[in-house]
C-alpha cells in the first residue's frame, strides 16, 4: 500500500477488510454447495460466526 500512495494511486489509508462485500464470497460458496468445505475466518484470522 506504501507503494501506491508514493505513486499517488492512493491518497490515504485503506482498510481492506472494509471494503469487501462478503455477500458475493457468500453467493458462490452456496451456489456450488462447499458451505461444509469453507470455513470463514475475519480478517484477524479468527473463526467467523455467522
Amino acid at each position: 500500500m506504501q507503494k501506491s500512495k508514493e505513486l499517488g494511486l492512493i491518497r490515504g489509508d485503506l482498510d481492506v477488510a472494509r471494503s469487501i462485500e462478503p455477500k458475493y464470497v457468500d453467493t458462490a460458496i452456496e451456489q456450488l454447495g462447499l458451505q461444509k468445505l469453507w470455513t470463514p475466518y475475519d480478517a484477524g484470522n479468527r473463526l467467523l460466526v455467522r
